[in-house]
């Protein structure tokens, strides 16, 4: 099968699978790849398998499409080739046999709820976990759920649909921060500049690695940080 992977400063954001169809890329929430930053068009780019390779065609964007250094109209890639859009990164993993796989997106959960855990209650949800697995209780704040299991490679924190922890209000940014499942641990990097994540009441700038009971704030919701 064909995937790709949307990075942002190193980090992965997200691993789409490559279906038949075409796939669009760009700023506007209609794309099957968004990317939320002003230096990306409306509608930037669309992508297609074509065999073992991935082919991408910039669609007119202003600040373009760009393949080895080059500002490319149209361009092959192989396992391995990576194309800048904006300040992201699509790198393809993978190129090999057929699938009907497409991207999908999300369900929207309502974030009406506020969840607020006392230390008894905190205690029973991270007992829940299994197998190491790091993940989040909410202690304070408006979420959907009061404990968040980190499963994937990559999970996202912010008010986009995409996001596995959804910030509620109007400025919340649509990516705020992004943890990273290693082979050494959890790494949370944060990925808007105007609202950094606050760890143990610190803010941070840069990827920062997750410990046992780490309070984390960040927009309207305070976690912390468990492995099970």
């Amino acid at each position: 099968m064909s995937k790709i992977l949307l990075k942002f400063k190193n980090s992965v954001i997200r691993e789409i699978t490559l279906g038949r169809g075409v796939v669009t890329v760009g700023r506007d929430s209609g794309n099957d790849i968004e990317i939320d930053n002003p230096a990306v068009s409306g509608t930037h780019a669309t992508i297609w398998r074509d065999g073992e390779n991935v082919c991408i065609e910039d669609a007119d964007s202003t600040n373009g499409t760009y393949f080895k250094g080059e500002r490319v109209v149209r361009a092959t890639l192989g396992k391995g080739d990576e194309v800048i859009i904006g300040k992201h990164t699509l790198q393809v993993i993978a190129g090999e046999g057929v699938s009907d796989d497409v991207p999908v997106k999300p369900f929207e959960p309502s974030l009406d709820k506020t969840m607020i855990l006392d230390t008894k209650v905190k205690k029973k949800v991270i007992g829940r976990s299994k197998g190491g697995r790091g993940g989040f209780v909410v202690i304070d704040g408006p979420a959907e759920k009061e404990r968040y299991e980190l499963v994937d490679r990559v999970t996202t924190i912010g008010k986009s649909s995409s996001a596995l922890i959804r910030l509620k209000g109007l400025f919340a940014p649509k990516v705020a921060a992004l943890v990273n499942r290693t082979d050494k641990g959890y790494v949370i990097t944060p990925a808007d500049e105007k609202h950094p994540p606050r760890i143990n009441g610190s803010p941070i700038n840069e990827e920062h690695p997750l410990k046992e009971k780490d309070v984390v704030k960040i927009g309207g919701l305070t976690l912390e940080f468990f492995i099970g």
